[in-house]
C-alpha cells in the first residue's frame, strides 16, 4: 500500500513540473519600449505590474535595419534584484546581432542571436517576429536587448 501512494505521490510531483514548464512558454508579452525602459529612480504612471522586468518573455515585429556577425561587448542594463543596488551591467561576449526597428518607436532593438542557422537565414531589411527574453536596456542605442528563442518570417 504504501509502495503504491509513493508512486501516486510521485507522478502528482512530475506532473506539476511539466505544466509549470509549460506554462512558462505562456508567459510572453508583448514588447513595449514604456514598459522596459522604467527607472526607478523616477517612477512614473506605470503601476509595479506592468513594468516588463529583465528575464520576461517578449514578442514583437520589425524590419532588420542591420546584422553584425560576433559582436563583442554588447551591454544591458536592468534592475537588480540584489539588495541595495538599483541596476546592475550585464556584457554579453561575441554575440550575433540584428538592429531591428518596430514602426510604433524611433529605438532599435537589439536582438542576440545565438543560433547560426537563424543568424544567417535574415538579412537587411526583412521583417520578422522574434520571441524572446528581454535581457535590458543598451545604454549607447537606448533600446532594449533581447535575446531571442525564436524568429519567424513575415510575409
Amino acid at each position: 500500500m504504501k509502495g503504491k501512494l509513493l508512486i501516486l505521490v510521485m507522478l502528482f510531483v512530475l506532473s506539476a513540473c511539466s505544466n509549470s514548464d509549460s506554462n512558462s512558454n505562456n508567459d510572453v508579452v508583448e514588447a513595449d519600449l514604456e514598459k522596459m525602459d522604467y527607472d526607478v529612480t523616477e517612477p512614473s504612471e506605470l503601476d509595479e505590474s506592468e513594468i516588463i522586468q529583465p528575464d520576461s518573455g517578449v514578442t514583437f515585429e520589425g524590419e532588420i535595419t542591420n546584422k553584425t556577425e560576433e559582436a563583442s561587448g554588447i551591454l544591458a542594463n536592468r534592475i537588480s534584484e540584489q539588495e541595495g543596488v538599483k541596476f546592475e551591467s550585464v556584457v554579453f561576449e561575441d554575440s550575433n546581432v540584428f538592429m531591428v526597428m518596430t514602426e510604433e518607436t524611433a529605438f532599435e532593438y537589439t536582438i542576440l542571436v545565438n543560433d547560426t542557422d537563424d543568424f544567417s537565414q535574415w538579412n537587411k531589411g526583412d521583417f520578422i517576429t522574434v520571441t524572446g527574453t528581454f535581457e535590458g536596456m543598451n545604454h549607447q542605442t537606448y533600446g532594449p536587448v533581447i535575446k531571442a528563442d525564436e524568429i519567424d518570417g513575415i510575409d
